[in-house]
């Protein structure tokens, strides 16, 4: 995969976006970081270790702003 992620091309169907889903949940039953960005990075081998690691960061920005686990 391209290190490039053209949002245009971002659909359902997308591995980023699949990627993303998984570590939503991948983030509700990890209590670290290290165990999640496993879990994912071995589901989608394709992504490079710089966006599992943005999923990551995204979604636990998110989770703490929200103060709650996504459902």
């Amino acid at each position: 995969m391209s290190d490039t992620i053209v949002f245009t091309e971002l659909s359902e169907e997308h591995v980023v976006v699949k990627a993303a889903d998984a570590m939503v949940l991948a983030h509700s039953k990890h209590e670290t970081m290290y165990p999640a960005i496993l879990a994912v990075r071995e589901s989608f081998p394709s992504l490079t270790n710089d966006v599992i690691m943005s999923l990551w960061v995204g979604i636990n920005a998110a989770w703490k702003n929200d103060g709650q686990h996504f459902s």
